[in-house]
């Protein structure tokens, strides 16, 4: 709560000291520096679950400081202005895109049966004396190293999950997904319902 409150504040003084300001250097300074200190104050969750945003905020930021540093610095005002409200839109969303995140999670929690299925099917072709057809030894290979990518990508997965990495933890499913679907295609297996959407 105490972090929301500050966020909050730097924004509000952000946003006076944005508008007040005048153009000069120590202003747009001040201007440049309360905006990288609201953004921080919101990034520790934020990178979590909307990392992107930061990414773009933080690049807006960035591109601020490099007017400024060309002495534009009504360049550099100008450019800040939309970073207050920016801030406050990506802290106001987080928790419904959280839950949206976490919904998501729960829809991929069938991928562990998938991944087990492709693997029984891979060790079963490994174990031949000769491939079916359809099925040759570089196919083989090529499934081999995609199950090794899968498995260790979603543990991956499970792991930025289980400390709260929301949006690492889907991108990490959503590569385990992508090569399931390939993987099982170029096998000739049906894909599970929860790969077909």
């Amino acid at each position: 709560m105490k972090k929301v409150l500050g966020v909050l504040s730097s924004l509000a003084m952000l946003s006076l000291v944005v508008a007040g300001c005048g153009m000069g250097k120590s202003a747009t300074d001040a201007a440049i520096a309360m905006s990288q200190s609201a953004l921080d104050s919101a990034k520790a969750k934020a990178m979590n679950i909307a990392p992107d945003q930061v990414s773009t905020i933080q690049a807006a930021i960035d591109t601020a400081k490099a007017i400024a540093g060309r002495g534009d610095y009504r360049g550099a005002i100008e450019a800040i202005k939309p970073i207050p409200e920016q801030v406050k839109a990506m802290s106001d969303g987080l928790a419904a895109k959280e839950q949206a995140l976490r919904g998501e999670w729960q829809q991929m929690q069938g991928l562990s049966a998938s991944v087990e299925q492709f693997k029984a099917q891979v060790d079963k072709l490994a174990a031949l004396k000769k491939l079916p057809a359809g099925m040759d030894a570089t196919k083989l290979d090529a499934a081999k190293a995609a199950l090794a990518t899968m498995t260790q990508a979603w543990g991956e997965a499970q792991t930025a999950f289980q400390g709260g990495n929301l949006a690492e933890a889907m991108a990490k499913a959503g590569t385990v997904k992508s090569l399931l679907t390939q993987g099982l295609s170029a096998m000739g297996m049906p894909l599970p319902e929860a790969l077909k959407s």
